[in-house]
């Protein structure tokens, strides 16, 4: 069939586009069915992979010699391959089905809007994918020309308060307009809307997989200050509650801008070097060029980072502080230690080796003398004797210890100082000159005096402030004229829409990134999702992050009088948390305990990650009856929960749910990548362009759609991001240039 171009909806007869909606609904289908089974058996061969101990054979000849020595025992781990193959656990939710149990009976002119349909859906999936990469790329691109635009500007002119110029308005123009281009893209097309948005979970799934701060809009946000400071060398405060996440945030922030100072460098070495080796490149040539080598040593690095290299996490990891009132100015800055002293200039073992040379000497001088031990024993102490008037310069010296900020003025490193305001006012007050400067310019180091601070270096600290509803013991009021010194940031928990009912009935999804985390934490890899009793476990899960975001508020003091709390017995309860608040840590643990229902539910799991740790026995009543307000701990399901008086003692599990808990495991259902997305970022739009060819004009002959056609699409939505990768590295490996569309 000839590529078609499309035809608006406007444009279309009724009767056509039921048909080609009818065909789209069918080719999902069919694509979530193969999914599905493909996750099974994708599950079962990894756990069943060969591994096992039957599987392993002598490293060398010398193991299977009997008569040599015995070796060590070693432990080797167990391989399910031992006991089961795979064929133990396939059934019909795992087995693809066959061809012609897909095909079903249709008309020429149905299969003919399916063939059409499919090709239009493969063709907005790869258009999506290509601009949605391009797209970043020039955005990329535009922040290194700024970057260096910005760099020349202070150059030329140290002292100018401003570097805004015809220039940088410029790059930045073409910047924002990618960026709304971005933003319109996922609005094109239903294909579109799943590509963009699929991209941004599959990062926060990568994200949390690797161990990273996922990089929500409101974390990006927080991210982008934070980087800017830092590789400015500007100090700044992050303060927030508990379990905000202030900590991670900064370190975040710490890696990225050492990633990215490495990356950049790397890249201008590079580019030298290609400018060299062509100098009749074109300026588009030039910027894809610096653009393509920063990249690929950004990749190099972070892949290091994930293989354990000791070197990279060194050179990219800050230095970190943790305050306390016991904190002192030999903690940040210098300590002092004795050591022992060279004497003229030579260490103990080169003056013994001095000495054993002298008596060797003698020796071979006098060999007569040397056979007789006596005589030997006399002459050396002769020898040591003299030695040591010849050297009498020895001792113990006082040796400087560098502490991490003394460290970090002089190495250029970013330097994390947790917990700020538990340490005494006094020691913060020394840094005053240090946080005033640059890197560049020269501060007072106490214990150094005048040092030049190496570029790199920045002071991020992070903080609990107390407020009029929660008092964090052992902290203090900071100094106003301390904090003058510093850029402060509030770094609150994720955003979740209090008005929101149900994980269906979203106003703004974007609104809740908590369940959106969620979300991509229960996910696999590629965005698929499996749920027991999916859409029930679904709102399940919504109402849990509002749970925590209800704790959050009051925690924060600002929940309202309309969400007071009231007892069994009739009387008001004025919510107030002071110790206790579900963070995402938290909620993290909770879901990693029920481990999608394996063993128990989520109430139990919510229970046993959370309710029982309280300390707080009025805390844990108040987060109890919080929790049975989003429909937690049920009658219906066992539990025995009560909203007490204050007071009253700690619940038990026992006393919540008397009785053996008749837990039922429910079998998984899937949420393919289409769905996830709709669920996390909202409905895709309704398609406006539609396959424009005459469906009553058949074609001689015509070839049927057949499974085959329906994994190309699936492969296609799938695993286009993964191929469009892969080409970049191996373009990148051969030294050439990702080719650009046009």
């Amino acid at each position: 069939m000839e590529k078609q171009q499309g035809v608006r909806i406007d444009s279309l007869p009724v009767d056509d586009r039921r048909l080609y909606d009818a065909e789209e609904a069918d080719i999902l289908a069919l694509h979530r069915e193969k999914i599905q089974a493909e996750m099974g058996q994708r599950a079962i061969k990894t756990l069943l992979r060969s591994g096992g101990s039957e599987s392993r054979q002598p490293e060398s000849i010398a193991e299977t010699n009997t008569e040599s020595a015995p070796a060590a025992p070693q432990f080797e781990k167990l391989s399910l391959s031992d006991f089961f193959s795979p064929e133990d656990f396939l059934d019909d939710s795992t087995e693809a089905a066959p061809e012609e149990d897909v095909k079903t009976e249709k008309s020429e002119r149905e299969l003919r809007a399916r063939e059409a349909m499919l090709e239009l859906m493969q063709k907005n999936v790869a258009e999506s994918a290509e601009e949605y990469h391009r797209l970043n790329r020039d955005i990329l691109s535009n922040k290194l020309m700024l970057r260096i635009a910005i760099q020349q500007s202070r150059e030329a002119d140290a002292s100018k308060v401003s570097t805004r110029s015809k220039v940088t308005d410029g790059i930045r123009e073409r910047i924002d307009a990618c960026g709304k281009r971005l933003e319109s893209l996922p609005k094109e097309s239903p294909e579109s809307h799943v590509v963009v948005h699929g991209y941004e979970l599959r990062k926060h799934i990568a994200e949390i997989q690797n161990g990273e701060i996922v990089t929500t809009p409101y974390v990006r946000r927080h991210l982008d200050r934070v980087e800017a400071n830092m590789a400015e060398g500007r100090p700044t405060f992050i303060h927030g509650h508990l379990g905000s996440g202030k900590t991670e945030l900064a370190i975040a922030a710490a890696k990225h801008t050492a990633i990215d100072k490495m990356a950049y460098e790397a890249a201008t070495r590079g580019f030298q070097e290609f400018r060299a080796n062509n100098p009749d490149a074109t300026k588009d040539e030039c910027r894809d060029e610096l653009r393509r080598l920063y990249s690929v040593e950004t990749r190099h690095i972070q892949r290091a980072l994930r293989a354990g290299d000791s070197e990279i996490t060194e050179k990219v990891s800050p230095l970190i502080i943790s305050g306390s009132k016991d904190l002192t100015t030999q903690d940040l800055y210098t300590d002092k230690t004795l050591k022992l002293k060279k004497f003229n200039g030579k260490s103990l073992l080169e003056h013994k080796d001095d000495l054993d040379a002298e008596i060797e000497q003698w020796k071979a001088e006098h060999p007569e003398e040397a056979a007789d031990p006596e005589k030997l024993s006399e002459e050396a102490s002769k020898i040591l004797e003299l030695y040591k008037l010849k050297n009498q310069a020895f001792g113990t010296e006082v040796d400087t210890i560098l502490k991490p900020i003394a460290q970090a003025v002089k190495e250029g490193r970013p330097v994390i100082l947790d917990e700020v305001n538990a340490v005494p006012m006094a020691v913060l007050i020394s840094m005053n000159d240090i946080l005033q400067r640059r890197p560049g310019d020269t501060c007072y180091v106490p214990g150094l005096g005048a040092t030049k601070i190496a570029d790199g270096f920045s002071i991020t600290m992070t903080g609990n402030l107390s407020s009029g509803t929660v008092n964090y013991v052992g902290t203090d009021t900071l100094n106003p004229a301390f904090l003058s010194r510093l850029d402060i940031l509030e770094h609150d928990y994720l955003p979740m829409a209090e008005n929101d009912t149900n994980y269906d009935q979203q106003a703004d999804p974007s609104q809740n990134e908590l369940f959106q985390v969620m979300t991509a934490y229960l996910a696999d890899r590629n965005g698929n999702l499996e749920l027991p009793e999916k859409d029930k476990t679904l709102k399940k899960l919504f109402r849990l992050a509002q749970l925590s975001h209800q704790t959050q508020l009051i925690f924060e003091g600002k929940w309202r009088e309309s969400q007071s709390i009231t007892t069994d017995s009739g009387d008001e309860l004025e919510p107030s948390l002071e110790q206790s608040v579900l963070s995402i840590r938290n909620i993290l643990n909770v879901l990693k305990d029920w481990d999608k229902g394996s063993e128990r539910d989520l109430d139990t799991a919510l229970w046993d990650g959370f309710i029982s740790s309280i300390a707080n026995p009025d805390e844990q009543n108040q987060i109890i009856a919080l929790a049975m307000q989003y429909g937690f701990f049920s009658k219906d399901d066992g539990w025995r929960t009560t909203v007490k008086e204050r007071g009253s003692g700690f619940t038990t599990l026992d006393e919540a749910h008397p009785g053996e808990f008749n837990f039922e495991r429910k079998p998984l259902e899937l949420c393919d990548l289409r769905e996830t997305v709709d669920i996390l970022y909202g409905k895709a739009p309704n398609r406006e362009i539609y396959p424009d060819i005459n469906l009553d004009e058949l074609q001689e002959e015509f070839e049927e759609v057949s499974l085959e056609d329906i994994e190309a699409y699936e492969h296609t939505i799938e695993e286009l991001g993964t191929a469009i990768k892969a080409l970049e590295v191996l373009y990148t490996q051969c030294g050439c240039e990702v080719p650009q569309e046009g």
